[in-house]
């Protein structure tokens, strides 16, 4: 069955009920799979679906209302197409963190009259599509040697899994330093696929699949979607939609905000990020946020940069700096000291994102 064409879809990373189960994520949720993948499915006549872990947000608990969701919009549609799900349990889906055995895939959806999905919480070689393929969910301290022995011992041609690997971006330009697996011992292997990072990013081998859609400011401007496999080639199938908005008011030329003003579209349950460039028509700025105001915005998030703009360039017509790519100028390039910079980047990267992704979740 070497050269058999497959037909495979992959989605990871999906954390029904993220933000607090948020009817703007709710909402956002039932758009793109109503709209966009189940009508993929349908018209590629895809039969077999792996969801590579985090399914639910919260490992703790569920709220019945993203129950409901993830089984109106995923897994109802899913069975009555008769596709077979094999999914694996990612760190998100487990009630502790060092062990697999209490996870909601288990407990909310394969003992829940869904026969038509599998779900692996141990490393487990099995036959899909009569090709061999080592399932890896999440590695913990309970299942790490029997991770490491199967990923040693398995006879099969791919990997799929839910993996924490040293070096690879877990959001763009984000790298991580820690790891449970090196990538060497995958070497084997023609394909490894994960999730787990939110970061679409390949090297060699080794592919993380990242999330299917928006979920925070560290998506911004960083392509989501799915992927669909044949046994050779990986296609990416990116998802259209954008949650996250910036924009960049400069009134230098007041005549063209004005007609930014009359032409600016709708941002309905839209996340925006404003960033003053230039404000020196105070009226007209007013009009700027009253119009987009109108359009009923989830958010409203307003930086004034001018100060900062001005004191790093001479021009106004720079594109201002997002507030990572300030912190980067200041390490590298104003800072004296006698540390490592690029440590020292990696931890106050690791803390950016930790304050603006803090979530209940523990």
């Amino acid at each position: 069955m070497q050269n058999r064409e497959l037909n495979w879809v992959f989605i990871t990373d999906q954390h029904f009920g993220c933000r607090n189960d948020s009817k703007i994520f709710h909402k956002l949720f039932k758009k793109f799979y109503t709209e966009i993948f189940i009508p993929y499915l349908k018209d590629k006549d895809v039969k077999t679906l792996f969801v590579l872990g985090d399914f639910f947000d919260r490992r703790k608990f569920i709220n019945f209302e993203s129950l409901k969701l993830s089984r109106e919009i995923f897994f109802d549609p899913l069975k009555e197409m008769g596709v077979q799900v094999h999914a694996i349990v990612g760190n998100h889906d487990v009630m502790y963190k060092n062990t697999n055995s209490v996870n909601s895939l288990d407990l909310l959806v394969s003992q829940h009259h869904y026969d038509n999905v599998t779900v692996y919480s141990e490393p487990t070689t099995t036959v899909v599509d009569d090709v061999k393929v080592l399932m890896l969910p999440w590695i913990n301290s309970e299942n790490y040697s029997r991770s490491i022995k199967a990923i040693k011992n398995s006879d099969s041609r791919f990997v799929f899994g839910h993996l924490e690997m040293k070096g690879f971006e877990y959001h763009r330009g984000m790298v991580s330093d820690q790891g449970h697996c090196d990538a060497d011992l995958l070497a084997r292997y023609e394909y490894v696929f994960s999730g787990h990072y939110h970061h679409r990013s390949s090297r060699g081998n080794i592919h993380y699949l990242g999330t299917a859609y928006e979920m925070n400011w560290a998506d911004y401007n960083d392509p989501k979607g799915f992927h669909r496999f044949d046994g050779k080639n990986l296609e990416f199938i990116e998802n259209p939609e954008k949650i996250f908005i910036r924009l960049v008011y400069n009134d230098a030329n007041p005549k063209q905000i004005e007609k930014d003003i009359e032409n600016l579209g709708s941002f309905e349950d839209k996340f925006l990020k404003i960033v003053i460039q230039r404000k020196e028509h105070p009226i007209l700025f007013e009009r700027f946020i009253d119009k987009l105001t109108e359009s009923s915005p989830s958010d409203i998030n307003i930086i004034d940069e001018t100060n900062v703009v001005r004191t790093m360039s001479d021009s106004l017509d720079e594109p201002p700096k997002d507030t990572l790519e300030v912190i980067k100028n200041f390490v590298y390039n104003e800072l004296e000291t006698d540390l490592s910079k690029e440590k020292l980047m990696r931890k106050l990267q690791t803390i950016y994102i930790t304050a603006k992704n803090f979530t209940d979740d523990e």
